[in-house]
């Protein structure tokens, strides 16, 4: 049980890294403190666009929790997630913003970010 809430802190620990790194934008209302949280991280956006990019994660098969108006869960589970599954998350995430804020698909979109996602039911 130990070592699987050790994975569990790295996974939201390098999951928190990665959007704060690719997303600054975007708000982490979970508590910074990994001793006052679970392996989830709430997910803010200000912009509007929460619907839209939880629209297109479904789409790419990814699981996560929309929470109205603006909030969009995410988690790490350290039983069958590894650290490229949170790295294939991010990027689906990066292509669904980006799709989002244009509109319409990338030129790699939906299929693309479906191979991606793949990775994350296993």
């Amino acid at each position: 049980l130990d070592a699987l809430r050790a994975k569990s802190l790295k996974l939201t620990a390098y999951l928190e890294l990665l959007i704060a790194l690719e997303h600054p934008s975007l708000e982490i209302v979970t508590p910074r403190d990994p001793s006052r949280r679970g392996a989830q991280l709430s997910i803010k956006f200000n912009d509007g666009t929460v619907e839209g990019v939880f629209g297109r994660l479904q789409k790419a098969h990814i699981f996560a929790d929309l929470r109205r108006p603006d909030v969009l869960r995410v988690a790490p589970a350290p039983l069958y997630n590894c650290f490229g599954d949170v790295r294939a998350f991010v990027e689906a995430l990066t292509q669904a913003v980006h799709e989002e804020e244009l509109g319409g698909e990338l030129e790699f979109g939906g299929e693309a970010a479906a191979a991606q996602a793949e990775g994350l039911e296993e």
